[in-house]
């Protein structure tokens, strides 16, 4: 309906724009003299206030115009928001050994996952042991150059998956910087990443969206 409207108000709007120039030259020296009537301080001319509603055709056509845009515009953003910080990544403790997990906190289906974890300094270091997480995480350990790959075919709204058990030693260097990267629901990848000492995390890991980069 409001598709409908807006063509409706588009073809109008230009033929009262036509109207009002036509008054506007032939009623001229009325719509001057009784300009104020509006606010009690001259006559009310009839053509001047048919003139006045014609006019308030097409400025009020552009006011909703504009409304409608920004309310389009507020409301495209915030759903580039949830789809741009779907993934989300998380760590729970429970005795020696700790759960990496990934939930979908969007509202689709996001498909073709991958989490490239790596230590924060490429210095010779002790990483904390890695065992396997869910049935449906694809897991590689040791990576050469970083800490682990993890890799999901897809993953429904709502659910979460244990990536993989992490064991943590008192001399394990635990500062990891993650790099994670999915499809949407309208197979545009989206990425997103995070620096965090694992040591002191318990919860939700702070994964925020990569800016696209202007070749894209």
């Amino acid at each position: 309906m409001g598709r409908w409207l807006r063509w409706a108000l588009g073809v109008i709007a230009p033929i009262v724009g036509i109207f009002a120039g036509v008054m506007t030259r032939e009623w001229r020296d009325d719509i001057l003299g009784a300009f104020p009537f509006v606010v009690g301080n001259g006559p009310v001319v009839w053509r001047a206030v048919a003139f006045w509603l014609l006019v308030s055709v097409p400025v009020a056509f552009a006011a909703w115009s504009f409304l409608h845009a920004r309310r389009q515009e507020v409301a495209g953003d915030k759903r580039e928001a949830v789809h741009a910080g779907a993934l989300g990544l998380s760590l729970s403790r429970a005795g020696e050994t700790s759960g990496l997990w990934i939930t979908n906190r969007g509202t689709h289906v996001i498909t073709d996952i991958r989490v490239v974890a790596t230590p924060d300094e490429w210095a010779s270091v002790e990483l904390p042991l890695v065992s396997g997480g869910a049935a449906d995480v694809q897991l590689m350990y040791p990576m050469v150059g970083g800490w682990f790959f993890a890799s999901v075919l897809q993953l429904s709204p709502g659910r979460g998956l244990l990536l993989c058990a992490v064991a943590f030693a008192a001399t394990d260097f635990t500062r990891i910087a993650f790099d994670c990267s999915w499809l949407d629901h309208d197979g545009k990848q989206r990425k997103s990443y995070a620096l965090a000492d694992l040591r002191s995390i318990d919860g939700e890991i702070g994964l925020r969206p990569r800016p696209e980069s202007p070749m894209t």
